[in-house]
């Protein structure tokens, strides 16, 4: 998955979550394959030094405070960066939350649903307000970060694989919606990767013993640096991917081997065979 020679430039994205973690690592690397890259979080401070850092490299960014939940600011966001960057080319919706740990029948409910509203909702709102541009320009991509949580069992973090499971279907509906129109749509999960949300995961007093240890032990092993989920993010970005349309995708099994199955006639959804199972 080589994508050192991408050259994006005088194409526009927005990256929603951009103020941390996975998703600034995304911003940061589409601006320096030439992208315009908007980027948007909750908190003014924290987008400010995603965009301070990807202007240092000579990108160029903007930073747009916004609560994806709430369609009337995200119009707006949305109408700012047409007027700003153009039309947007790429729209990876990262936000999301981990959702209340601990048993189901101890959680709050609106904390629960919380989950909910961020993690699904959230895409399904920018995403509305961001399509009609695409349509009218007859291509984009959307990227919308699931994770392997969609297919697994996590009995102390129930809203966030609920959610993840929901992101990723509705990712295979609005491809087969939007692709008439030349965009294309992708569940993508950017792997294991040590970041406030997983030290959550990890540390909660909410969570048993048992589970936390499991996921200290996955992050010692297994946890990649957010970089690796940018490189994934921008494979798609270019296009080389678009055979796996609605597809969900892993950056761990090699979209190169996904699409290679794919052009031989076989099922990439196959591999999520390997993602089964069950933590405890």
């Amino acid at each position: 998955m080589n994508t050192s020679d991408l050259d994006f430039s005088g194409q526009v994205a927005l990256v929603t979550g951009a103020s941390k973690g996975i998703g600034k690592a995304i911003a940061i690397r589409l601006a320096q394959t030439g992208m315009s890259v908007a980027v948007t979080a909750r908190t003014r401070n924290a987008l400010d030094e995603t965009v301070e850092l990807i202007k240092a490299d000579n990108g160029n960014a903007i930073a747009f405070p916004a609560d994806v939940t709430d369609q009337p600011t995200v119009n707006q966001l949305v109408a700012d960066i047409h007027r700003q960057f153009g039309p947007i080319d790429l729209l990876v919706n990262n936000a999301a939350v981990p959702g209340a740990p601990g048993p189901d029948w101890e959680n709050d409910s609106d904390l629960w649903w919380r989950a909910m509203e961020i993690n699904i909702r959230g895409p399904f709102i920018v995403s509305r307000s961001v399509l009609p541009g695409m349509i009218d320009q007859r291509k984009g991509r959307i990227v919308n970060v699931s994770s392997s949580s969609a297919y697994l069992s996590s009995p102390y973090l129930s809203s966030y694989t609920a959610s993840k499971a929901a992101l990723t279907n509705w990712t295979l509906s609005l491809a087969d919606a939007t692709s008439e129109y030349g965009i294309k749509v992708f569940a993508y999960s950017p792997t294991l990767v040590a970041t406030e949300m997983t030290e959550i995961m990890s540390t909660s007093p909410d969570l048993p013993q048992s589970h936390r240890a499991v996921m200290i032990d996955a992050l010692q092993d297994r946890a990649q640096p957010p970089s690796v989920s940018a490189e994934g993010v921008v494979y798609l970005a270019s296009g080389k991917a678009d055979v796996l349309n609605g597809h969900f995708v892993d950056v761990r099994w090699g979209i190169d081997e996904m699409i290679k199955r794919y052009q031989a006639g076989k099922d990439p959804n196959l591999y999520t065979l390997q993602v089964l199972g069950r933590m405890s």
